[in-house]
């Protein structure tokens, strides 16, 4: 798991990951018009629940080499496999993604004053998820504890959209599992994000006892 202090055969690429689409800052509104109210922005239209596959794509590997990440900035470190892509959506955040960017994760970090509670996760991070993926027919599944190996944290689990393939147009129905973690004023989240159905077991386990 993230610790605070010192995301075969070849499968079609898909578009920037939902993971990473809270990342992506909001367009500046349009300036008024002179003697005209300023225009109203568009509500981007909520999707329908993508289909779950029973076998679906993306399938992560039974043997996977893991590369330690150390991330100084940010007071953690992480184990994410050998070869996935890396990004810096945020100047407080990375994206891991696999090749076909079916399976990603994302780790950030913020200055905060006291560790993560339910209530506070309810009340800050699951509106901000909500707003930021509303595109993508987000759905809370849970917020609940959850002790790491790291410590205390709290785990939220949600269901989202892919973005459609650039291709086919086709989108899938992902799991996101986000765990946020507090220490020495501050707080991380990691987030493990792969197809519904996929067998994440042992992968999401490593990770988090990383």
């Amino acid at each position: 798991a993230a610790k605070p202090a010192p995301a075969i055969q070849p499968q079609p690429t898909r578009t920037q990951s939902p993971a990473a689409a809270k990342s992506i800052p909001v367009a500046a509104k349009p300036a008024p018009v002179a003697a005209k109210p300023a225009p109203v922005q568009a509500r981007v239209a909520a999707q329908k629940p993508a289909p779950v596959e029973s076998i679906p794509p993306g399938d992560l590997p039974d043997t996977v080499a893991w590369i330690h990440t150390p991330t100084q900035a940010g007071h953690f470190q992480l184990d994410v496999p050998e070869g996935w892509s890396r990004s810096h959506p945020t100047a407080t955040s990375y994206l891991y993604e696999d090749n076909a960017m079916f399976n990603t994760i994302e780790v950030g970090w913020s200055s905060a004053t006291r560790a993560p509670t339910v209530a506070s996760v309810n009340s800050t991070v699951v509106p901000q998820l909500q707003v930021a993926l509303q595109a993508f027919a987000f759905k809370l599944e849970s917020v609940t504890p959850y002790t790491l190996k790291a410590g205390a944290a709290i785990q939220i689990k949600y269901l989202v959209n892919s973005p459609p393939n650039p291709t086919t147009g086709k989108q899938e129905r992902d799991e996101v599992v986000r765990y946020e973690i507090y220490k020495n004023g501050i707080e991380a989240y990691f987030a493990l994000s792969s197809t519904v159905n996929q067998d994440t077991t042992d992968f999401y386990n490593h990770v988090r006892d990383s």
